[in-house]
């Protein structure tokens, strides 16, 4: 829908500017790209931040230290 939308916004640009169609064309059809790319990185960035700090499970009691077997010199 929202395709359609812009090719006619598009079609209307290039009937005022003959000279700046294809210009016109190639530019939006960039900017939707890089807004999709954009969402898509959001969204990715947005999901591994949820992971981390809501799904990951975290141990609720540190561990203890292992003891050094053996003597120790001091």
């Amino acid at each position: 829908m929202e395709l359609q939308l812009n090719i006619v916004r598009v079609a209307r640009l290039s009937s005022s500017f003959p000279a700046l169609g294809k210009e016109v064309i190639i530019l939006d059809i960039f900017l939707e790209i890089l807004r999709e790319a954009l969402k898509g990185i959001l969204r990715e960035v947005c999901a591994y931040f949820f992971r981390k700090t809501v799904l990951e499970y975290k141990k609720t009691t540190p561990r203890r230290r292992k003891q050094k077997g053996g003597s120790q010199s001091k």
